[in-house]
């Protein structure tokens, strides 16, 4: 793409939100349930608007933008269905190699794993790729964004976010 075709997009791009900003909103959350999905998938839907080579052949804007949306709807919840936080034996694990531990701290060790999945799955899905992404693959905040499409400063607000969520949600 062209300096000329990036001029374009953007300019393609501004009135397009100018005139579908709150049609856009409307339509995702209606499809989605969490407000913070719902405003990374429209800053996506806009990102890829902005890479249309010729936004002069959209003919329908509005008709395109909900195309784009769905497309990235779709995609957002084929990878929350990849995504999900399910339970792993590590407690039983370390129970079987802990003989002198007790059944009733094998009892806490799982409430504390069930609390933890729940409080995770609670997380906007951002986060949680974000936190899985970090503790669970060993990433740093760099391959983290870049991975995600994220600065890496952003990645690194949305772990520790996260993890206040989760902790303030095991307190409750």
């Amino acid at each position: 793409m062209n300096a000329n075709d990036r001029k374009n997009a953007a300019r393609f791009v501004a009135i397009a939100y100018q005139r579908h900003r709150l049609d856009l909103n409307r339509y995702l959350t209606r499809r989605l349930r969490n407000r913070q999905d719902v405003r990374e998938l429209a800053q996506e839907v806009w990102t890829r608007l902005l890479r249309v080579s010729d936004p002069t052949e959209i003919l329908e804007p509005l008709a395109y933008i909900y195309r784009t949306a769905a497309n990235v709807i779709s995609e957002f919840h084929m990878r929350q269905k990849r995504d999900q936080v399910s339970y792993d034996s590590d407690a039983c694990e370390k129970a079987e190699n802990q003989p002198q531990s007790g059944a009733d701290e094998l009892g806490e060790q799982v409430g504390r794993q069930r609390q933890f999945e729940r409080a995770m799955s609670e997380l906007p899905t951002v986060y949680r790729r974000v936190v899985l992404m970090k503790l669970r693959d060993g990433q740093s905040y760099q391959e983290i964004g870049r991975q995600l499409g994220l600065a890496t400063r952003t990645v690194e607000q949305y772990f520790y976010r996260a993890l206040a969520l989760v902790k303030s949600r095991r307190e409750a």
